[in-house]
């Protein structure tokens, strides 16, 4: 019995494939436009389920069969699907008859909560949607948004010095972790550590995979609107619960702060704040819940992550593939560096023109996707070919095989870069060139994913270069419904020497440089010469570490845990942190750190009550005697001087163990004791560092304390130390943060 009916099953399936099959064919035969017989069915899908070809090669076979056809029509279930080909048509369909085919071509289904976003929503829905979220992605807001851009593409080279195993391929992994982790950061907002320690990259990661039930859901969603509703299927809903209840959280927490990020999380609690969304044309509202916020953030990971991580990739292996652009490039971010003295913001990459010409090149070559859907939702007819389409069709349109297409790309599998140089972009047809699609339904987040492309190639080959690692013959792509991604091509990181840079970074490493440059180091009064050796530059690197992290964070410690200690002098920093950003208009440098007098007061003193080491010691080297009581001192001699005990004598400091910033004003400096005070010792081999380890310290506490307030804890009485030959630290007093809201 069981046997009669999986027989009987069986002849239903083929008779109804059959009949659908010729229905198929039937149909475009009738309105004159090619058919596609290989699959009368299930057309390019069968192939990519069941051979692994990726679908975009599919309709690339199809786009060189049928070449000369302005449309062609392909087998799907139950659902007319036809194949647009002609530039004419393909703008026709991406813009010029939008109103006809303004529908995506996927219908999710009622509960499907992430997927109700701007990349799945259809009709006033959509516009509505969109017309709310464009916003985000103006030059303005990208512009106040460019240091969230920027930090994400500096906390990158930073992430590949750190985990230096990932220089040597793996690539596209290591650039998509970059854009979960910025587009993180864009979404949730940046905090002070690097984006790659973001407690939201694992989630942003997992958001943007693409596992085998997605890639089935979807193309039964590309085969069947109807099979697809039927079977009840869910694209999101896997990660609902941790998503949402994030959104949540930082809408929460955001509604707290009076302060400005200008990110995705501003955006929500704006568009909360104002009411419901309405369409003034069709009265129709959207009530901006947290779950439906929650979906357009989620359309960022996915619509964002890998398809600009894709760009970023195609784009360095073109590099790595081409070192005479790569070469170029390199000059001009390097030549852009020095003009804007090392400061890269949203103008100065605008105004990158080899770059912008590049990535352009690079996104024709490899898009982020092969093709383009959409669905006819009212009866219009195709200009070239006079071909009629009814509601309900399914359209695709190529990308690859256009960008491919010798009629409109001379030399098309060539990387050059000068066929979007200003003075050539005219000559191109606008409709043969969509690596984010094209017209009303542009992906909205275009700028973002090219400004962030732009942003990391800057720093990237500010600090690598690159080199094409090919596998094989021939490309070989990922199996994929809709992405375009080499599998068989990966780039290493080379490195950049500062020798192979042409701008001054102002750095150890550019002293270095020049001091090799200028060959060895000569006393003129007595003839001693030091070659400049790598080894010996080396040594002087690592004395500021062993001289500078100590010493300056126990600075910042212990000015910390005074101001903890002593609310009112806290307030009174604060203040003049303050109103100094409220002054210079948010903008802090060398001068306005400098000029601030209260801070110095309050870093001085702090210093004289807990400097860094307790004593310093000398060593004669000739005999000699000391001033006061005649004291001989002979060669060899070890000497010790205090430093702690000194700053702590009544007889230099009223009231020593009392915190009082007041003995360091201006007008009280002179009254002190020059050789009691000594935090980084003193005379000729006082640290060399001395000056920029306090503007450090002064540095980190502005920021700290603009942000933060201090509140000090001591465990146990009387003070205690951590035991050591020189440092002076105290181990039973901590400090601990409170977040302030920053003055607007």
């Amino acid at each position: 019995m069981i046997v009669f009916t999986l027989l009987v099953c069986a002849v239903i399936l083929l008779c109804f494939a059959y009949i659908n099959g010729k229905y198929n064919e039937r149909y475009w035969k009738k309105r004159n436009v090619a058919f596609y017989s290989k699959h009368k069915v299930t057309g390019v899908f069968w192939d990519f389920l069941f051979n692994k070809k990726s679908v975009f090669l599919n309709l690339g076979e199809i786009y060189k069969d049928f070449r000369n056809e302005p449309a062609v029509g392909i087998g799907t279930l139950l659902t007319p699907t036809l194949y647009v080909t002609n530039p004419t048509n393909i703008q026709h369909v991406l813009a010029t008859d939008f109103n006809s085919f303004n529908h995506r071509g996927v219908d999710i289904n009622q509960g499907d909560q992430l997927a109700d976003n701007i990349l799945f929503m259809n009709g006033n829905r959509w516009k509505l949607m969109r017309q709310n979220m464009t916003p985000l992605f103006t030059s303005t807001k990208l512009k106040s948004m460019y240091y969230i851009i920027d930090k994400s593409a500096t906390d990158l080279v930073e992430h590949l010095k750190a985990n230096k195993e990932l220089l040597k391929g793996n690539a596209f992994d290591t650039l998509s972790s970059f854009c979960s982790a910025a587009i993180g950061a864009a979404v949730f907002g940046v905090s002070t550590g690097s984006i790659f320690e973001s407690p939201f990259l694992d989630m942003a990661r997992n958001a943007s995979l693409t596992r085998l039930k997605d890639t089935l859901k979807m193309t039964v969603g590309s085969l069947s609107n109807r099979l697809f509703s039927v079977l009840g299927l869910k694209l999101f809903k896997d990660h609902e619960d941790f998503f949402i209840g994030a959104i949540k959280q930082i809408i929460r927490l955001r509604e707290q702060e009076k302060t400005k990020r200008h990110d995705f999380a501003d955006i929500c609690v704006e568009l909360q704040k104002a009411g419901n969304l309405v369409d003034k044309d069709t009265g129709l509202e959207i009530e901006p819940t947290d779950e439906i916020l929650a979906a357009q953030a989620f359309f960022f990971f996915i619509a964002g992550v890998e398809p600009t991580a894709q760009v970023l990739f195609g784009t360095l292996l073109e590099l790595g593939r081409h070192p005479e652009h790569l070469q170029k490039l390199q000059n001009e971010i390097d030549e852009t560096f020095k003009a804007h003295n090392n400061k890269i913001n949203f103008d100065v990459i605008g105004g990158m023109k080899y770059l912008d010409m590049v990535v352009s090149e690079a996104m024709r070559m490899h898009p982020p996707i092969g093709f383009l859907t959409r669905q006819c939702v009212k009866d219009t007819v195709l200009p070239v070919g006079n071909i009629k389409v009814d509601k309900g069709t399914k359209i695709m349109t190529p990308i690859l095989e256009v960008h491919y297409d010798e009629r409109y790309y001379s030399e098309p599998k060539k990387f050059m870069p000068e066929r979007f140089a200003p003075e050539n972009k005219h000559k191109l047809v606008d409709a043969a060139y969509m690596p984010f699609g094209k017209g009303n339904r542009i992906c909205v987040g275009t700028r973002y994913a090219t400004l962030q492309t732009k942003a990391g190639l800057v720093h990237l080959l500010r600090n690598f270069s690159v080199n094409t690692i090919i596998k094989g013959d021939g490309p070989k792509y990922i199996l994929h419904p809709m992405q375009v991604r080499l599998e068989n091509i990966d780039v290493e990181f080379i490195p950049r020497s500062r020798e192979q840079e042409k701008t001054k970074r102002h750095d150890f490493a550019d002293i270095c440089v020049e001091l090799q440059k200028a060959g060895n180091l000569v006393d003129k009064d007595t003839g001693l010469e030091i070659e400049p050796t790598d080894e010996i530059l080396a040594a002087q690197a690592f004395f500021f570490f062993i001289a500078g992290v100590e010493p300056t964070a126990q600075v910042l410690f212990g000015t910390l845990l005074e101001l903890g200690r002593h609310p009112e002098h806290l307030q009174k920093v604060q203040n003049e942190i303050d109103e100094t950003f409220k002054e210079h208009n948010n903008k802090i440098n060398f001068d306005v750190i400098w000029s601030m007098k209260y801070l110095d007061m309050v870093v001085s003193e702090a210093m004289r009550m807990h400097p860094p080491i307790g004593f310093l010691t000398r060593q004669c080297v000739k005999d000699t005697v000391l001033p006061v009581g005649n004291i001989k001192v002979e060669k060899g001699t070890k000497m010790i001087t205090p430093v702690l005990e000194v700053h702590y004598d009544e007889r230099y400091y009223s009231e020593p163990k009392k915190f009082m910033p007041e003995r360091f004003a201006p007008e009280n400096k002179h009254k002190l004791v020059d050789a009691a005070y000594m935090p980084f010792g003193k005379g000729n081999r006082i640290c060399v560092g001395m000056r920029y380890a306090t503007l450090q310290t002064k540095a980190g506490l502005v920021h700290l304390l603009r942000n933060f307030s201090v509140n000090t804890i001591i465990k146990g009485d009387g003070p205690k130390y951590v035991l050591h030959p020189l440092q002076v630290r105290l181990k039973n007093i901590d400090v601990e943060f409170i977040p302030r809201s920053v003055p607007t």
